[in-house]
């Protein structure tokens, strides 16, 4: 079962041609300075319509993976590692490592981008290892600058997650979600 190629749209055409050219980019909103990823016509903070592409440094963070062991069809290779990558200017995205022994992950592993070809050879991002000795925390440089990072966060780490900012957290956590209302008895 060969792959299923990625639908491209005028929304996705310049994420396309970027990785084409071995470049991911991410949009940046022209008014919060936020950045986001996966592409969107509005940013996903503060919902103006106005952003722009930027290019991303490569760089980034295992935030959490699998690795899956039998393959989807007998046409399919296994194993293969999906992961989430917290990228070095903040945003998160679903990926695959490649190119390592699943032995050799662990989260916060750093991790670098190059592209491989998906279906009908369209490059596509995916991440290495980099060469981190394991147990030490990577550290991360940003070639985008920006209100992404927060004042209170070192220089060079990735902006922390605060409550209510779901594109940072990539889900709702326990303290996004409101309180219950308790219920009254009779």
């Amino acid at each position: 079962m060969r792959p299923i190629p990625p639908a491209t749209s005028a929304l996705t055409q310049h994420w396309f041609a970027a990785c084409r050219e071995g470049r991911l980019l991410l949009q940046r909103c022209r008014c919060c300075e936020r950045l986001q990823f996966y592409p969107r016509t509005i940013c996903a903070h503060c919902h103006s319509a106005a952003p722009e592409w930027v290019e991303a440094a490569g760089l980034g963070s295992i935030a959490s993976f699998t690795v899956v062991r039998r393959a989807i069809s007998p046409d399919g290779v296994a194993p293969y590692v999906i992961a989430l990558v917290d990228l070095a200017e903040g945003p998160r995205m679903m990926t695959r490592i490649v190119a390592c022994q699943p032995e050799e992950l662990r989260i916060g592993r750093a991790v670098r981008l190059r592209f491989e070809s998906w279906a009908d050879d369209t490059p596509m991002p995916v991440f290495t290892l980099q060469d981190d000795p394991p147990g030490n925390s990577p550290e991360h440089t940003s070639a985008v600058a920006g209100p992404a990072a927060r004042e209170s966060d070192p220089p060079g780490d990735p902006p922390k997650h605060t409550p209510g900012d779901r594109s940072q957290a990539g889900a709702v956590s326990a303290a996004d979600r409101p309180a219950a209302e308790p219920t009254a008895r009779r």
